[in-house]
């Protein structure tokens, strides 16, 4: 289970450069769609952070506390971060932009740090349902 905790720090580190890099891979167009309704408006740097945050926070109770549950909660959030950042890949694919070009700053390839992260986190995804890492979970902490 440390790989899972190390994967999900890579991949919250990862997300939060990206969006530095200008490249989100999280839902953060949708989340900030949301708030803009209520009159909130967070820059996309922020919700990163939050999410991110949330993502270790919660990777790290669910091996802490073995909980079952919590396993679930883990699984279901990395197959949304999945389906996230597959969007991101296959509308970058289908839209032939695989890199993105600037002209006051060097180009940044976009689709392969989606596929990137669509490994990783099905990677994530697959510890949390072994069968091996169930075993874990039912042990007494």
């Amino acid at each position: 289970m440390r790989l899972f905790i190390y994967l999900a720090f890579l991949i919250a580190v990862l997300h939060i450069g990206f969006t530095l890099l200008g490249v989100p891979m999280y839902p953060t167009i949708g989340i900030r769609l949301l708030l803009a309704p209520m009159g909130i408006f967070i820059p996309t740097i922020t919700v990163s952070l939050m999410i991110s945050s949330f993502i270790i926070a919660l990777s790290v109770l669910t091996v802490a506390k073995r909980n079952p549950i919590l396993r679930y909660i883990n699984s279901i959030v990395y197959a949304v971060l999945i389906i996230s950042s597959f969007q991101v890949f296959d509308r970058l694919w289908m839209l032939n932009i695989v890199w993105r070009w600037e002209t006051d700053s060097p180009s940044i390839p976009q689709a392969p740090f989606a596929l990137l992260m669509v490994a990783l986190q099905t990677l994530c995804l697959v510890i949390l349902v072994l069968p091996s890492s169930s075993k874990f979970f039912k042990k007494e902490s």
